[in-house]
């Protein structure tokens, strides 16, 4: 048999032990138990006609009763009233439960010191401590009303390896305050820490006072090897969970989130300060409520702290979060972050943040295969948003995918784009290094792509752009430079196609069909130059011009190789400065002083 510091105990078939004075008259019970260093230890009862098993010393764990008969000298295993027990004991050694140091669990009496007890005997000997069903008050507050100071000797405190396992019944349920901050479990400088089951319960129905935001279900800070699984956390005054708080030495690391729920928690369903190997997996946050940010999770590195990095969110459900599901950045800034998998019901579904120049912002961040309403990257760079069906099901001045000042390399990639106002939208300032490739747009009231601002090196690829419902809406909108849009199918608007000004860019091998605006035009490239328009097939039922350019560029437009199957009049363009060579139309065209070099007429 194996004690827990590795130590091994045998018991001969026929084993003795030595044992105190017998009352000549009366027997007594003595006990085995395994002390609070994980060894073997004895002691004896108190001679009586009904014996009582002796208490043995808070921590330890019971093994066996002996039964010591009058005037008996020594004893043997045959003794043990019943070996099966002592075998069962042994194999289950290092398991306490708080029942045995004297919690009620009634929802009445605070259970702190004996909790605590029994976390203490078990952290002694790298135990398991379990909380049975029942409701349990904890004192979760500090003797100080600043945080995180008011958290470092809050609630349960746990400093060593120790697994807790509850109940699904069992519930934590922080007593009343009026401190800024508290905490339920406390892992603080820990390694090797499971929490398993039950729920913890906060204050802020009954919550004295109004100031702070900081009241927690599970606080973890300087640890590594933290596994909570199975664990309901609500109603807390500021997060459900908090990872960190401003380290620069000792990193939170190695943190698993299992099949959490952090629901109607005041501030953050979870918060991800400083850390590293960060997996939250088949976990839900829900109805974040109370005071700002109100997110979902917020990795929100401290200024002074350490980047956060390598975080996993995965197969995840977020919904009703007032301020959003998940966002990122600031402090000193996140990166290797991947979202994939989800379902994120809120309109600020994720939302990259934070400051380029200060180094702050989120950065190679994978978000993929997740069902969202919105995605918003602002001061991001090296992000990929692939895979995702994004649909946020309330088509009023929302866009769907929004980028704001990024700092390139940003890919996105074979996502489907619907019911929303705008799909992807450019704002704030110049949008550089952007590629949108092989994504559906479906169902959209004002703009499939709308760059309000200018974008530079940007490739718009093999997408299809489906049903623009306004009048005065249209594909693309917005001025690129040294940018493609190749390869792209737009089918039905009841505006306009592509409204555009282009320079040194190269606009080629898109159909167009079924555009029906009174006053568009499939392609307006007005105000272009430099640009290359080819092997583009225009096939509307209409009679919207098909190319628009009616201004004289600064360097040569070049139009070759387009298909117009329809129209009165489909290509208007004049100046000498731009050349039209090789296209094909159903109709003559309006051509003023273009270098034309071969125009087909059918």
């Amino acid at each position: 048999m194996h004690m827990m510091n590795r130590l091994q105990y045998i018991i001969p078939t026929i084993a003795t032990l030595a044992i105190l004075a017998t009352n000549p008259a009366l027997s007594r019970v003595d006990l085995i138990y395994i002390n609070c260093s994980s060894k073997i230890a004895y002691t004896s009862g108190s001679p009586a006609n009904s014996s009582i098993a002796p208490t043995f010393p808070s921590g330890g764990l019971a093994l066996a009763n002996i039964a010591v008969a009058t005037n008996q000298a020594s004893i043997t295993s045959r003794n043990i009233k019943d070996l099966s027990v002592f075998k069962t004991n042994f194999q289950n050694m290092g398991t306490l439960s708080v029942k045995d140091f004297g919690a009620k669990g009634d929802g009445v009496t605070d259970d702190t010191v004996v909790i605590q007890a029994a976390v203490n005997a078990a952290m002694a000997i790298h135990g398991t401590v379990i909380i049975p069903e029942g409701t349990y008050m904890v004192k979760a507050t500090g003797d100080s009303d600043t945080f995180p100071n008011g958290t470092v000797d809050g609630g349960i405190i746990i400093t060593s390896p120790l697994k807790i396992v509850m109940s699904p019944n069992t519930i934590l349920k922080a007593i009343t305050g009026d401190k800024v901050g508290y905490v339920i479990f406390n892992i603080r400088n820990a390694t090797d820490v499971s929490i398993q089951g039950g729920n913890l319960v906060g204050e802020r129905d009954t919550h004295n006072g109004t100031n702070g935001e900081f009241g927690m279900g599970i606080y973890i800070i300087d640890s590594q090897n933290i596994y909570i699984k199975d664990c309901n956390i609500s109603n807390f005054w500021g997060d459900g969970i908090c990872v960190g708080w401003g380290s620069t030495i000792n990193q939170c690391s190695n943190i698993h989130l299992d099949n959490v729920v952090s629901t109607n928690n005041r501030r953050q369903g979870m918060s991800i300060v400083d850390g590293t190997k960060i997996y939250i997996n088949s976990s839900q946050f829900s109805n974040t409520n109370g005071t700002a940010p109100q997110y979902g999770i917020d990795i929100e590195p401290d200024g002074s702290a350490l980047p956060v990095t390598d975080v996993l969110i995965n197969n995840c459900l977020f919904e009703n979060n007032s301020g959003g599901d998940i966002v990122m950045g600031g402090g000193n800034g996140c990166s290797r972050i991947k979202v994939t998998n989800n379902t994120l019901e809120s309109l600020s579904s994720i939302n990259l943040t934070g400051s380029v120049a200060n180094n702050t912002h989120a950065s190679q961040v994978n978000i993929s295969n997740n069902v969202s309403k919105a995605i918003g990257l602002t001061f991001a760079d090296h992000v990929i948003v692939n895979g995702n069906r994004i649909n946020t099901g309330s088509p009023v001045s929302t866009s769907t995918i929004g980028l704001s000042r990024t700092n390139g390399a940003i890919i996105i990639t074979n996502n489907i784009i619907c019911n929303s106002y705008t799909g992807i939208a450019f704002s704030d300032v110049t949008i550089t290094d952007v590629k949108i490739h092989n994504n559906i747009f479906r169902n959209l009231v004002f703009r499939g792509i709308y760059n309000y601002t200018g974008a530079t090196n940007c490739e718009i690829t093999d997408n299809q752009f489906l049903n623009i419902t306004s009048t005065s809406g249209s594909f693309i909108t917005g001025s690129f430079t040294t940018s493609k849009i190749t390869g792209n199918t737009f089918d039905t608007s009841a505006g306009g196609g592509i409204t555009s000004k282009l320079t040194n860019c190269k606009v080629s091998h898109n159909v167009f069909s079924n555009i029906t605006g009174s006053s568009a035009y499939l392609l307006n490239m007005n105000n272009s130059s430099g640009s290359i328009i080819d092997s583009n097939i225009f096939n509307n039922t209409t009679s919207q011009l098909a190319i628009y350019l009616g201004t004289t560029p600064a360097t040569t437009n070049i139009i070759s190789n387009n298909v117009a199957l329809y129209g009165a009049n489909p290509f208007y363009i004049v100046s000498p400065v731009n050349a039209v060579k090789n296209n094909m139309t159903k109709h003559m065209t309006t051509l003023r002083n273009c270098i034309l070099d071969f125009l087909f007429v059918f």
